[in-house]
């Protein structure tokens, strides 16, 4: 039952996220409301995991299985500065 409510919340997750980047594209809300409502959902997804994550095996679900290790990093922005260095190392 923990590792279907952890897929659902790595789920949420991904979808509310690309809600706000579209809201915040199509000029529908603020930057401002984008990252309030990303830091709570970022508070809410600390506190389920934290009740959530009570073993290694949960852990490796969600990190790997579920790929929420990989959705973390990407919303941390994780490998984002290698990306930049390298288009920068591109251009003349």
């Amino acid at each position: 039952m923990t590792k279907l409510a952890l897929y659902g919340l790595v789920v949420a997750c991904k979808h509310q996220d690309e809600i706000i980047k579209k809201l915040v594209k199509n000029y529908q809300i603020p930057h401002y409301v984008a990252h309030r409502l990303n830091g709570q959902w970022c508070s809410i997804m600390e506190n389920l995991f934290g009740m959530w994550l009570t073993s290694d095996g949960l852990a490796l679900h969600a990190a790997f299985e579920v790929q929420g290790l990989e959705f973390l990093l990407n919303k941390i922005g994780v490998g984002r500065e290698d990306a930049l260095l390298s288009n920068d190392l591109e251009d003349p």
